[in-house]
């Protein structure tokens, strides 16, 4: 039988600060991590013998995760803003000419590009998603990159 909502009061009014500090007050998170950890208490039924020492065990091994999500979710933001700073800077086709070139390309061969290039999808996944065999959508894939190729060369030479 899970604990009664009086002692899941009692409990909450006695160690909510101190658990709140123990994740670390500094965390934007520490509140929510004690949250969940009193959460997690009221579903447990047999509830911990010493629910206390429980409480701090779980917050500090939630309060664990959230850091090292919170690290990772930081460290692929800090790239994706990098790839896209150096796009922007280093990029010598403007969105305009390359949506004017892309529509030289039939619909399919545009959807199949579009997939291939700004989706990272495989050629099995994207040969899934248009309904075609695999090799046929990689030769697709290769004649349209030439066509690319060849409208943006004579571009150039222009």
């Amino acid at each position: 039988m899970p604990l009664s909502p009086d002692e899941l009061g009692l409990l909450l009014d006695q160690y909510w600060s101190t658990l709140v500090a123990w994740v670390g007050w500094e965390h934007s998170f520490a509140e929510d991590v004690v949250q969940t950890a009193f959460i997690k208490l009221a579903a447990q039924s047999p509830p911990p013998t010493d629910c206390p020492a429980w409480l701090f065990q779980v917050s500090r091994r939630l309060a664990w995760n959230e850091l090292k999500a919170t690290q990772r979710r930081r460290q692929r933001e800090q790239i994706a803003g990098d790839l896209r700073q150096t796009a922007d800077t280093s990029s010598a086709i403007d969105s305009e000419a390359l949506r004017a070139t892309l529509e030289q390309l039939s619909p399919q061969d545009r959807q199949i590009v579009v997939a291939r290039i700004w989706g990272a999808l495989t050629f099995d996944q994207i040969a899934t998603a248009v309904e075609l065999p695999k090799a046929t959508v990689w030769r697709m894939y290769q004649s349209a990159i030439q066509q690319l190729r060849s409208h943006y060369e004579q571009g150039l030479s222009r």
